[in-house]
């Protein structure tokens, strides 16, 4: 899920120095070092997809912090690597990351989104597509996690987003 390209118009911000120190990720060697440094931007957009589900009669997700940091690991990837895809050239398919990062799961998927600063544009951007509204409503998923993290001015991109999830 893409969106509108805009380049970020921020200096070396207190916010982006924080992010880019705590969630430089390339040579992770272990997920319990990533951090998850927008928790509530993640417990926003869980909120939001639960209140969705229930409409729907669909029992919540519950969020998973070691799914939280395999995402929030995805989405500094993608910045640190300038891209946007399902695929990581460092990581793999999604598929690949659960297994090396996240543990066992029966049922899995993983929701990406660019551009949006809100966790309210991000999740209408998943909800407005139907592939990811699927996921989102995925009765066999019961956990979640998020991944969000700023753009560098270098990026396409002012914010990536992961949506992992997991049953």
């Amino acid at each position: 899920m893409k969106s509108r390209s805009s380049k970020s118009k921020r200096t070396a911000s207190s916010v982006t120095k924080y992010q880019t120190k705590k969630s430089r990720v390339s040579k992770v060697n272990n997920i319990a070092d990533v951090s998850v440094p927008h928790q509530s931007f993640q417990e926003q957009v869980v909120a939001l997809v639960n209140e969705e589900r229930k409409r729907s009669d669909i029992a919540p997700l519950m969020i998973n912090l070691n799914l939280s940091k395999v995402a929030n690991l995805k989405a500094v990837d993608m910045r640190d690597n300038n891209y946007f895809s399902h695929y990581s050239p460092q990581y793999g398919t999604p598929f690949e990351m659960l297994k090396n990062f996240g543990g066992s799961y029966q049922y899995a998927a993983e929701n990406i989104a660019a551009g949006y600063i809100t966790p309210q544009a991000a999740f209408e951007g998943w909800k407005n597509s139907p592939s990811h509204y699927a996921s989102m409503l995925n009765a066999n998923y019961k956990y979640t996690g998020i991944g969000y993290v700023l753009g560098l001015e270098s990026n396409r991109y002012r914010a990536y987003w992961v949506q992992l999830f997991k049953g």
